[in-house]
């Protein structure tokens, strides 16, 4: 099979993503810690700290806090499942191939992942990276039709 063609600026965005996929799950973890953390807060009033329904309520502020921090971790839920779709759409040797080389604690080189992975062609290595990234691209809808 010939390797697909893809518009750089759509490998890079996909090169990307998949590079960021560790880091947005942290972020949820943390953005959920920072909601729990707002829910079993205690509601500690003094003397002079107004109540009521205004912005200079604690609770009110509490409130547009949690409802900031579902909007963000809704963003991020959705762009991992995006990506975690897309890598189920990949073949196995596919998926290995792009987690080896863009989702590890650091990003080794091409030539690092053909090492780990045994591949002796470098043309077989990159037919199926770009193969991989073409299906993930063509599962976000950017491949480009022919």
């Amino acid at each position: 099979m010939a390797r697909p063609k893809i518009d750089p600026g759509v490998r890079a965005y996909i090169e990307e993503e998949l590079r960021s996929y560790r880091g947005l799950k942290a972020k949820v973890k943390q953005l959920q810690r920072e909601k729990s953390d707002i829910y079993n807060r205690s509601r500690q009033l003094g003397d002079n700290q107004p109540r009521g329904s205004g912005p200079s309520d604690p609770t009110f502020k509490a409130a547009i806090r949690l409802e900031k921090l579902n909007r963000q971790i809704e963003t991020i839920e959705k762009r991992i499942a995006t990506t975690e779709a897309g890598l189920a759409v990949c073949t196995r040797d596919e998926r290995k191939l792009l987690e080896a080389r863009y989702m590890q604690d650091w990003e080794p080189t091409d030539r690092q992942v053909m090492a780990k992975l045994y591949y002796g062609s470098a043309k077989t290595y990159y037919d199926l990276k770009f193969r991989g990234l073409w299906r993930l691209a063509w599962h976000r809808g950017m491949a480009e039709r022919e």
